[in-house]
Parts: structure tokens; sequence; C-alpha cells
């Protein structure tokens, strides 16, 4: 990745860290880092992981907004299950789309804390957090909105066989 060759020698880094942090213990630990934030190859990969984050979700808004308006257009040719089944699609690819902000929020930590504005530990590891949330978030709005996917996952969490449900509400009765 473009991010490793952007890293600075670890004994500088591990000095640097030394006189900004003396609280911190470093010594089990491998360090890795930039010096500044102000670097071409820093400032690159940064604007690179960060910066497409809000465009693609502009993007992706804008796309939506097409798609819902099409839906609607066309609505009159669809059944209701149809329509719905495409509101479910158009609400997962949305908060699917959205997650890149998280990106963001990551990013505007890092840069706070790289120029001293606010910093804390706490803050520091949410840095790295927030961004391995993207990957957990994502299959997960897959599992809770498609309905198939959903059940298969009920159905192993709840150890029922495949198909079969209990449900609490009494069945409906046909009348003739």
């Amino acid at each position: 990745t473009p991010f490793v060759f952007s890293l600075n020698d670890n004994d500088k880094v591990r000095g640097a860290i030394a006189l900004a942090r003396p609280a911190y213990n470093l010594n089990d630990y491998a360090v890795e880092g930039h010096l500044s934030i102000c670097g071409w190859s820093v400032m690159l990969v940064s604007v690179a992981v960060s910066g497409t984050g809000v465009p693609m979700a502009i993007i992706v808004f804008v796309l939506r907004a097409k798609v819902l308006a099409k839906l609607v257009e066309k609505s009159s040719a669809m059944s209701d299950k149809t329509m719905r089944l495409h509101r479910a699609l158009t609400k997962v690819l949305t908060l699917q789309a959205g997650l890149p902000l998280l990106f963001v929020v990551g990013a505007g930590n890092y840069v706070l804390c790289q120029s001293d504005i606010v910093c804390c530990a706490a803050q520091e590891h949410m840095i790295m957090l927030i961004a391995s949330l993207i990957p957990l978030i994502s299959p997960a709005i897959t599992l809770y909105y498609v309905r198939p996917y959903r059940e298969f996952v009920e159905d192993k969490l709840l150890c029922r066989k495949m198909g079969s449900k209990t449900s609490v509400e009494p069945e409906p009765i046909a009348y003739q």
C-alpha cells in the first residue's frame, strides 16, 4: 500500500514520540509512523484515503435520488412486493455507501492529534478503531436488511432447522 512507502525511520519516530509523549512506554511495542503530516508522501496517502469519502458519498446519494425517482415513475408497473424489495435494496446500498464517511472522522482525529490541537490516548486508539469498523459494519448491514441472509443467521443463532419458524403470533384463520 502507498501508506507503507510514506513511513519514516522507526528509530526517528520512536525518538519523536518519546519527546512529544514522555509518559508513553514504547519498549515492548513495534513503532511505525510519520514525523510530520506535511510531507508530500504522507499528504498524498491521506488525501487518497480520507479525501474520497465525501465525494463518493455525494455521488452515491445523487444516484440514489435518481434511482428512487425512477422507482416512483415505474411504480405503477411494479407489484407491491417488487417495490418493497427495491426500496430495501436501495436502503442497504445507501447505508453501505455512507460508511466511507467514517474514514473522514478517523482522518480528522489523525490531523487533530498530529497537529497537537487536541490529542489523548483514547483519541489515538479511535483512529484505527473507526477505520476497522467499516469492514465490520458493511456485512452486518447486508445480513440485517437482506431477508434470506437474516433468516439464515437467525436459524443458525437460534439453532433452528433451516426455514422452520417458531412464531409467537397465531396463524391467521382463513374463512371460507
